[in-house]
Order: C-alpha cells, then sequence, then structure tokens
C-alpha cells in the first residue's frame, strides 16, 4: 500500500538554510514538523514503520533545484517523518529514498511524500 502526504510548503534549498540564522533554521524545521503531523491528521492513520520502507520525497516548487540541493533541502522533512515513526531510519537499510521535483508556478509551492513498505 502507498500512503500519499501532501505537505503545505516546499522544501528549501540548502542554500537559503546555509543564510539562515541557526535559530531561524530551527523555527523552519519545526514548522516542518508540524506541517506533517497536521497533513498525517486529515489522513486515515499510517502505521508506524516496524520494517524498511520506500520513501519518495516530491518537492512542488517554482524554480528548479540541483539533484543535491533537492536532497540536501529534504533533511528536516526526512527527520520530522523519522520522528512520526514514518520510517525506522534514514540509512539506505531502512529506508530507500527517491527525490523528485515538478517546476510549477500552479497550486502554490507544497511537498508530496509517497511512502510505502518494502517486501
Amino acid at each position: 500500500m502507498t500512503w500519499i502526504i501532501k505537505v503545505e510548503a516546499a522544501t528549501p534549498s540548502p542554500n537559503e538554510l546555509n543564510r539562515m540564522h541557526w535559530a531561524e533554521r530551527r523555527r523552519l524545521k519545526e514548522t516542518f514538523g508540524w506541517l506533517l503531523v497536521s497533513a498525517l491528521n486529515k489522513l486515515p492513520k499510517i502505521p508506524k514503520a516496524t520494517g524498511p520502507r520506500h520513501l519518495v520525497i516530491e518537492r512542488h516548487g517554482r524554480k528548479a533545484l540541483d539533484q543535491d540541493n533537492l536532497a540536501g533541502g529534504a533533511k528536516g522533512l526526512i527527520d520530522c517523518i523519522k520522528e512520526q515513526r514514518l520510517i525506522l531510519d534514514d540509512n539506505p537499510r531502512d529506508c530507500q529514498m527517491e527525490f523528485r521535483q515538478v517546476v510549477s508556478r500552479k497550486g502554490g509551492p507544497h511537498t508530496v511524500i509517497y511512502l510505502e513498505d518494502v517486501a
């Protein structure tokens, strides 16, 4: 089964994060945590991870990011996903990760998370 979670903000670029004060970066991570919890509350309950999962993070934004920035900007969100116990850990043994992006001015910036158990 695949679970789809829509978070109402696009993951930032690490270039943006590097220019932020450390307290502002922490607040941004907390905001993503709350946005994730809010999105999860609108869905049927997703069971906690008991084994490896496949995680796809799809960023919808106005500008394209290179692959390194796309993955690096998702780090805070991945930590929030782990805190919610939707993945066991972010190492390759426990979580197969994939990063995608959609460049569009429609629908506003957001992030879509696809999550499924690995057989």
